[in-house]
């Protein structure tokens, strides 16, 4: 049971940066739910607001957006529960966090922004651009490695349901979750200068009000991703969009229940109302392209603000 884990979902630890920073911040919605942390760097520009996967946080981003904040305004966010977000009851959701990232946005007063996601993070992104609200400030969506293209049949919901659980999870050994990290990167092998990511989730495990805590987020997180889905709308979005995976991704397509799909499935599944929006891959990339081509990324995103600045 604990190998079928490997590849249902990212286990990317809780971490924390110390890189010198422009701003750190937290942001409170009116419901009082959550502190949610932010981290904002750069001047003027786009805002390239990025948004964190399953079982990560904004370090996820540390390679790309010191780049990044050489030509945009980075702001890179904890959802509630990861990192250094307090939950405080908020309710797990792609639409409440995509109401919570508008909320966000609005009281920051951002314009002229690029919704950033990776993984999960981009379901989230695109949940966010379908709404009306939205679009006053969206300028486009930079998608790496998204969750919410592939979709799922009712058996497959219930093998989430049966396996994915903050119990099953909690049993998962050390050894099977250094696996869990390894899966994610195209070498198979967790990269030596992401080693403490593996090393911060043995010490969360230490601490087992907190861990379980974490495994329910988790395990929230997956149903929500289930039971939200966007494919089917994502003509609806009118900004351009660029979606991106690694050639090494062995997270989407599930390789476990669902042997048979391909990239080029995915690919032909995403139908698209602005002519600038792309499907690509990245080679030498796994599931964790953000951490492992952080160059090529950049240079993609950088091309991709100056397309929707000259619009």
């Amino acid at each position: 049971m604990f190998k079928k884990l490997i590849i249902l979902f990212i286990c990317m630890p809780l971490m924390t940066i110390s890189a010198q920073m422009e701003k750190e911040d937290y942001f409170t919605p009116e419901n009082g739910k959550t502190n949610m942390f932010y981290r904002e760097q750069g001047q003027g520009g786009p805002v390239l607001l990025m948004i964190h996967g399953l079982g990560s946080n904004s370090g996820a981003f540390k390679k790309l957006e010191t780049l990044a904040s050489q030509y945009g305004t980075t702001v890179v966010i904890d959802l509630p529960g990861y990192g250094r977000s307090e939950d405080q009851g908020f309710e797990a959701g792609m639409k409440n966090y995509a109401e919570l990232i508008k909320n966000f946005v609005e009281d920051r007063k951002y314009q002229d922004v690029i919704l950033a996601g990776h993984s999960m993070g981009a379901q989230i992104a695109m949940t966010a651009a379908l709404q009306e609200e939205s679009q006053s400030w969206l300028s486009g969506l930079f998608l790496m490695a998204p969750a919410g293209i592939e979709t799922f049949s009712e058996n497959d919901h219930a093998w989430f349901k049966t396996y994915v659980t903050p119990q099953t999870m909690s049993l998962v050994p050390d050894t099977q979750l250094k696996q869990n990290f390894d899966i994610n990167f195209a070498s198979g092998k967790l990269p030596e200068d992401a080693m403490f990511m593996y090393e911060e989730r043995l010490a969360l495990k230490e601490d087992n009000e907190a861990f379980m805590a974490y495994l329910n987020m988790v395990s929230d997180n997956v149903q929500a991703m289930l039971n939200e889905p966007v494919i089917n709308r994502l003509p609806e979005i009118e900004q351009p969009v660029w979606i991106m995976y690694g050639e090494q991704d062995y997270l989407i397509p599930n390789k476990l229940l669902h042997p048979a799909l391909t990239m080029e499935d995915l690919k032909a599944s995403c139908k698209f109302s602005n002519p600038e929006s792309k499907f690509m891959t990245i080679g030498n990339a796994g599931h964790f392209l953000v951490w492992e081509q952080p160059e090529k990324l950049n240079s993609l995103l950088k091309e991709f603000t100056e397309l929707n600045s000259s619009e």
